[in-house]
């Protein structure tokens, strides 16, 4: 009851970020198609963009990617989701530049700032492709067994031998256990059983 309650709350918060997104497509025409705007006693001059419509027109393109992402991110249950975390970074360092280009803030060092954030997420994305990979290749191994046991049951069976019989009992009792048992444990049972054939 409490993870369906969790789950319909998530949910909901998802469907309001969709919503969001032809709000945000279209924010750029609630604003002026001048160069200054007063907000609550606050001016801002674009000086960069020629109209203040502009400027929020680039920031919502920007915003609607950054939005999509994450929501991509957050629902997604495959492995490679953290790959979306690169480009949402860089939509976030355009957006942070599109911001700049008004106050001229990082003009020098955006690309070392790029390289500063960047650095960190392809560090990341090389350690779990490593472990990807050897995820994989211990599940092929694993495969590679059960099918090689599968063949031996029905060599076994089609032959009808009744010496063979005990060790049909023992593999039927040690798949039972596979679970409870070490990895290492099991092969090497596994293995054994294989040499008394």
């Amino acid at each position: 009851m409490i993870t369906t309650k969790r789950k319909l709350k998530s949910d909901i918060k998802v469907i309001i970020a969709i919503l969001l997104i032809p709000v945000i497509s279209y924010a750029y025409l609630l604003f002026p198609d001048t160069r200054e705007i007063t907000i609550f006693n606050y001016s801002f001059t674009s000086s960069y963009y020629q109209s203040i419509q502009a400027f929020v027109w680039t920031l919502s393109q920007k915003l609607i990617f950054i939005v999509i992402l994450v929501i991509w991110y957050l629902t997604s249950k495959d492995w490679w989701k953290i790959i979306l975390l690169l480009p949402l970074l860089v939509f976030i360092i355009q957006l942070l530049q599109i911001i700049n280009d008004d106050y001229k803030v990082i003009d020098k060092y955006e690309g070392i700032f790029g390289i500063i954030i960047a650095t960190p997420v392809v560090i990341v994305f090389y350690l779990m492709i490593k472990k990807i990979n050897s995820n994989l290749g211990a599940k092929e191994v694993h495969k590679d067994i059960e099918t090689e046991i599968e063949n031996l049951l029905s060599d076994l069976s089609s032959k009808n031998i009744t010496s063979h019989k005990s060790l049909k009992v023992k593999l039927k009792e040690l798949r039972s256990q596979k679970f409870k048992l070490d990895k290492e444990i099991y092969l090497k049972k596994l293995i054994a059983l294989k040499d008394q054939l």
